[in-house]
């Protein structure tokens, strides 16, 4: 594995020798009771002087911290090959993560993330764990990382330890075991990842003393937050509830907190058509309320996504039956989205209604999502440094950057983004001009072919291009935010720190 190299200093291998000019042995006597008082001082100062520089050598170039692990890149030297076929289903084990004891008040919220053990999400929980630190986000935050190997996960312990936990106490990671297997026994031979977020939540819950009110919030490695998340969505004017006439008409006053028995989340566009599988089979329960559950409440209380909230108790509810109908869905539904799917289907099977939000999160420029306050906002500050990253206003709490943003000359893609993006020689991001969505210059996204060929630009609508900009400026400007703090933290003098805002995949493509 490549790692800075360092001068070490130990007991065997350093030896300072000083050669005594006034040695008695070869001193005669009057020589040495003439000087030998001058002899002392002359002595204790150069021996002083000496231990001082060795004591400075040590300070700046003994090992840090990072010394050990010094780049996300390098976990990928221990990574061993995949097998072709996965292995047997495995079973929760007893294992702990570091926060099992954790000692959680009942009014503490707790944000947590599904990921594999990859480079790709591992850099997204670093800028989600910066992210946090950066709007004191309350309460304490835990990535669940499924599959590691033995090594991956002593490595990516040290990670952890080294560059996220010196963030803040409250930040932790919880290991479990690998949970895609579209079989439980492991024999179909295929995967879907997003198994991992039903089954890693529920080994997470069983796996650690979480008290039963806390309010657990599960979002994606790829959720950034804009503003903290709270159990408060009685500002009508920062909160934005979907069906409020719905919720008011069927079940009275639309609560404004979570609590046992009303989970709440954002508003996806599944609608209800989950309504049409045969629930039957999935649920092997031919008198579950999710079979006779109306088209209209299914489409008004469950097509919820990340972020989702829930107290602890209904978190460890959902996640049972959630963990039970995943699979069948995917059986009858082996697409993307599979897992939501089920989500709703065992909310509504427990009858846990959900407290929908518009404005928990915004990620698809043409949906009904939390755009309001973005459409709202000045286009002269949309990309202006330190205005829109930083406002504690009206604003979605989560960017969720699941697609491709464009804008004029500049992109955004999660999956373009470099994995090494937090060390210290890579580049920060160009970072957009301040007037990208003001000037009108940039109101087109460049297309092309399957082949790659460009086909002309693509006009946007001013909608459009406020959002795009919104997206690209936003996230452009935390991942900066979260590279130069890496290499504030962790990059020593004499490497190269990198801080040129250079790197544009649009222009590299």
């Amino acid at each position: 594995m490549k790692s800075r190299s360092h001068v070490h200093f130990a007991e065997n291998n350093f030896k300072v020798e000083f050669e005594d000019p006034l040695n008695p042995s070869t001193s005669t006597p009057e020589y040495k009771n003439k000087f030998q008082p001058k002899r002392s001082s002359k002595l204790t100062l150069f021996i002083v002087l000496a231990c001082a520089v060795l004591i400075l050598n040590l300070i700046l170039y003994a090992p840090t911290s990072s010394s050990r692990f010094n780049r996300i890149s390098d976990i990928s030297s221990i990574k061993p090959p995949l097998p072709s076929v996965p292995p047997a289903f495995p079973r929760a084990t007893s294992q702990h993560s570091p926060n099992n004891s954790l000692n959680n008040s009942p009014n503490n919220v707790h944000l947590i993330f599904s990921t594999d053990c990859g480079l790709f999400q591992t850099w997204q929980s670093y800028a989600l764990f910066h992210r946090a630190l950066v709007i004191h986000q309350p309460g304490h935050i835990t990535r669940i990382a499924s599959g590691c190997e033995s090594a991956e996960q002593q490595q990516m312990q040290t990670w952890h330890d080294d560059f996220i936990s010196p963030m803040s106490p409250n930040f932790h990671v919880h290991f479990t075991p690998k949970f895609d297997g579209t079989s439980e026994d492991g024999k179909s031979g295929k995967t879907y990842s997003f198994f991992n977020k039903p089954y890693g939540l529920l080994h997470w819950l069983e796996n650690n003393h979480i008290h039963e009110d806390v309010i657990v919030v599960l979002l994606d490695p790829d959720n950034f937050l804009l503003k903290p998340i709270v159990n408060d969505f009685s500002d009508t004017s920062s909160n934005l509830v979907s069906h409020p006439r719905a919720w008011s008409e069927g079940k009275g006053e639309v609560p404004t907190r979570v609590s046992h028995g009303t989970p709440f989340g954002q508003k996806y566009g599944l609608g209800s058509g989950w309504k049409k599988f045969n629930l039957h089979k999935i649920t092997s329960d031919p008198g579950s309320p999710a079979i006779s559950l109306s088209a209209k409440d299914a489409n008004t209380f469950y097509p919820v996504g990340p972020p989702y909230l829930f107290t602890a108790r209904d978190a460890l509810k959902i996640a049972k039956k959630w963990v039970e109908f995943v699979r069948p869905v995917n059986e009858e539904y082996p697409h993307l989205l599979g897992e939501m799917y089920a989500y709703c289907i065992a909310a509504a099977h427990l009858n846990l209604p959900h407290v929908m939000l518009d404005s928990l999160m915004v990620s698809n420029v043409g949906a009904h999502e939390g755009w309001k306050f973005v459409d709202d906002l000045d286009k002269q500050e949309i990309c202006a440094p330190n205005t829109v990253a930083h406002n504690e206003g009206a604003l979605p709490n989560v960017l969720h950057f699941c697609q491709m943003y464009r804008m004029g000359e500049f992109a955004f893609h999660k999956r373009k983004i470099p994995r090494d993006i937090f060390t210290c020689e890579h580049p920060l991001m160009e970072a957009p001009p301040a007037n990208l969505v003001s000037s009108g210059e940039f109101n087109y996204k460049t297309q092309g072919d399957k082949s790659g060929a460009k086909r002309g630009n693509l006009v946007l609508t001013s909608t459009e291009s406020v959002r795009n900009g919104f997206l690209i400026c936003n996230l452009v400007q935390i991942i900066n935010e979260a590279a130069i703090y890496f290499k504030e933290q962790h990059c020593v003098n004499g490497e190269k720190i990198n801080f040129e805002k250079t790197w544009n995949h649009h222009k590299l493509e």
